[in-house]
Formats: C-alpha cells, structure tokens, sequence
C-alpha cells in the first residue's frame, strides 16, 4: 500500500520548535497588538525572528488557543452572584461550569454532547416552550398547569 506522503510512517518525526526569549517577547507582543497575524504582517514578523511563516502561523494558532482556555475559567468566582456567573461573561455565550472544568477533555465532550441532547429533548416538547416573558413560571413543572405565585 502507498500512502500519501503527509502519512509517511517511515519518515521521523520533526523537532518541536524551540523559541528564544527575544522571539517570545516578539510574539507576544504582537499577540498583544492583534490576535491574528496575517499576510505581510506575519511575513515581516517571521523574517526579523528568523522563522518560517508557518511557524508564525502556528505559535498564533496555539496562543489563541491558550488565551481562550484561559478566558474560560476566569470571572466565575464563589461571589459571583446568582448562578456563579460574573458580570465579565461575554454576551449571549455562557460561562463553562466550574464543575466541567474539572473533567478530562474527553469528559467534558461527553458531558456537553449529553447537555445538548437533554436541551434538544427539552426544547422539543410542546409543555417546555414558552414565552420569555412569561410571569407562570417554568410551564414544563407540571404540564398543562401553570405555576402558582
């Protein structure tokens, strides 16, 4: 069998890229500047480091990738208010629970795949849905009866 030379199982493996201290300082104060670094930009960056483009691409690629894992726990605090949520979450995205955090990589997608199957199941029965501004109460409590105040 001929495999394509992307799979190449016989060929080593590549060195990591190992970057100085003046290339992060470089890097990171783009980063800083602009999360995403394209085109002439990131041409005339990897030339005065001394790196190919693609390393460039990449190093942005996985400080985007740190920068957002870190965004992701920061603002939920025990004070937080109700919900444990801050007043710094974005809006219309939720924060990640505290409790998901915890999990594996693979947990945390089996955990978001089941909430998501729960929420489609929720959503599609009639006795869930209403109205946002609905002063009953959740309707799907008791189906077909509204909440008392």
């Amino acid at each position: 069998m001929i495999f394509p030379k992307a799979l190449d199982l016989d060929r080593p493996k590549r060195a990591r890229t190992t970057f100085s201290s003046d290339q992060l300082v470089r890097l990171e104060e783009a980063f800083r500047h602009n999360h995403y670094m394209v085109g002439r930009e990131r041409n005339e960056l990897a030339k005065a480091l001394g790196l190919s483009e693609t390393q460039v691409k990449v190093w942005f690629q996985n400080r985007r990738t740190k920068f957002k894992r870190d965004q992701g726990g920061a603002g939920v605090t025990d004070d937080a208010g109700a919900g444990g949520q801050s007043d710094s979450s974005p809006p219309g995205r939720p924060r990640t629970p505290p409790e998901l955090l915890k999990l594996s990589k693979p947990q945390q997608g089996e955990a978001a795949a089941a909430a998501a199957a729960a929420a489609a199941y929720m959503y599609s029965m009639p006795w869930y849905r209403q109205s946002p501004t609905s002063s009953t109460g959740p309707s799907f409590l008791m189906p077909g009866i509204a909440q008392q105040s």
